[in-house]
């Protein structure tokens, strides 16, 4: 049978109108997203991206840093300076006296301050800002792929609640009837229609189902205290649970934040591949510097002095033995894991769907032959009250129709609310 609809509606509005005694799955999907630890993970990536975004503009702000140091060295630089004899008149010469050029100093100091500004730097610091946004968005989006799965764990505690609730329901039922019939026994018992044991078999079938509240009590408590460790939030054990409708297209697209979280890889590779290209081009920065030692810019000179430089520089790596291609070729087969994970969870999803669907007809099935059996066990039932109240059935025999009863109300039940998690888990897988 094909299955329609695309929508989920769920059967309460999310806030505001909804009691404090009830819960829909709608707000626990909701308080998990938000109170769920992992969901803090988030805003901790945010703030680093903004941080290392900040870090990486200072790459615009000039740089200044002081420097110095002291030096001894076993030799300097020194001229040999020597003039010839200048003959004047014939016979005579002037000697021209030797220039006195002092030695540099063996020791030697300095010390300066250095300033850097960069002009260009080809793109490097935006596509390192781009590559860092990327990342931050890939990051927060793989928090939101560990979340999403976190709603299969709330459908299974939330529907094992339900399903817990209506045979609770169910249970007081059968068990406020064997009261009252216990009644109408212990009459029975008093006028000789009926026998000791007959009283004795109801209220022991009595005292079961009282066993069974207790053991539904205590598990509808274990699952309540798991719902709320996964919603951060208290739950009162008499909360009523509201179950969804769901109607499903076998046709509809795929929407898992897996798909987003696949895009954003894609795109960090590609933030990657610009900044290798942006590294290719030159970077020209102008630079300063402001000194003072022995000696300063004159080297001939053994006196300390100040002194200062200015100008730009340009640095431009025209030949880096292939390496940019090779980091290209690794961004490549990157890509090509990601396209393998994408088609692996492809399949995946494909065979989680059709699990799904497979459940959903049986339980469809299933659904009709309970009301079936349900029609008989009423008329049986309502044949066997007025048998026992005659004396024609024992206890015994009554009680056990009753448990049949019983068995076949729960069955057709928890199969309703067996397909109906299944329609969830479908929307779920689908990412709905």
């Amino acid at each position: 049978m094909k299955l329609l609809i695309i929508l989920i509606l769920f059967s309460a509005p999310v806030t505001g109108s909804t009691p404090p005694d009830s819960l829909t799955l709608q707000e626990c999907y909701e308080e998990v997203m938000k109170n769920y630890p992992l969901a803090k993970q988030k805003d901790h990536y945010t703030s680093i991206g903004d941080l290392k975004k900040t870090s990486l503009s200072r790459g615009w702000y000039p740089t200044l840093d002081l420097s110095g140091q002291a030096t001894y060295q076993s030799d300097v630089t020194s001229i040999d300076f020597s003039m010839p004899d200048i003959e004047v008149i014939p016979g005579q010469t002037i000697s021209i006296p030797e220039p006195d050029i002092p030695e540099p100093p063996y020791d030697q100091y300095k010390a300066s301050c250095n300033i850097k500004q960069m002009i260009y730097d080809g793109g490097i610091i935006k596509n390192q800002k781009q590559l860092e946004d990327a990342g931050t968005m890939a990051e927060i989006q793989r928090v939101e792929v560990e979340l999403y799965k976190l709603k299969e764990q709330v459908n299974t505690v939330f529907f094992s609640i339900i399903l817990l609730q209506e045979k609770e329901k169910l249970v007081m039922l059968i068990l406020n009837e064997l009261r009252d019939k216990q009644k109408v026994v212990g009459s029975g018992v008093r006028n000789g229609i009926l026998t000791p044991n007959d009283l004795d078999n109801l209220n022991s079938e009595i005292l079961k189902l009282e066993q069974q509240i207790i053991e539904i009590n205590l598990g509808k408590k274990t699952a309540f205290r798991i719902l709320e460790e996964l919603l951060g939030t208290e739950i009162q054990s008499n909360t009523i649970l509201k179950a969804p409708d769901a109607n499903i297209d076998a046709g509809s697209d795929i929407d898992r934040p897996e798909y987003k979280l696949f895009e954003l890889q894609n795109s960090r590779i590609d933030a990657s591949e610009k900044l290798i290209s942006s590294k290719q081009m030159p970077v020209i920065a102008g630079f300063g510097q402001l000194g003072y030692g022995r000696p300063g810019l004159n080297m001939m000179s053994d006196e300390f002095d100040s002194y200062y430089i200015v100008g730009a520089s340009l640095q431009w790596n025209i030949w880096n033995s292939n390496r940019n291609r090779l980091d290209r070729q690794a961004l490549l087969i990157q890509k090509n894991i990601i396209s393998t994970q994408k088609e692996t969870f492809d399949k995946g999803i494909d065979i989680a769907l059709q699990k799904e669907y497979a459940n959903i007809e049986k339980y469809e099935q299933l659904i009709e032959k309970d009301k079936e059996i349900i029609n008989l066990k009423n008329r049986i039932t309502e044949r066997a009250e007025s048998q026992l109240e005659n004396g024609i059935i024992t206890g015994h025999e009554y009680t056990n129709m009753l448990n049949d009863k019983l068995e076949a109300d729960i069955n057709y039940e928890t199969h309703k609310i067996l397909l109906l998690q299944s329609k969830i888990n479908y929307l779920t897988i689908k990412g709905y």
